[in-house]
């Protein structure tokens, strides 16, 4: 085995490993890419969800107080 053999053997090799790390990289951002879509997903969700709780809260405080306030008109 000659000195170009063990070039080419090491170039080959490093050529495999970037491919695999530009492999892994991609696959690394579609992941996080698709973690931050289900973040903002549950963020619109829970943001719905407090508007739903504060008006069943306000409807609840209003019929409760409106038995007890009456306006004489």
């Amino acid at each position: 085995m000659d000195e170009n053999e063990n070039y080419d053997i090491d170039e080959l090799m490093n050529e495999a490993l970037e491919s695999d790390l530009l492999e892994a990289t991609i696959a690394i951002q579609d992941t996080l890419t698709t973690i931050h879509d289900t973040l903002n997903t549950c963020v619109n969700l829970l943001l719905f969800a407090d508007v739903l709780i504060a008006l069943t809260i306000g409807i609840i405080c209003a019929s409760i107080l409106s038995k007890y306030l009456h306006v004489r008109g």
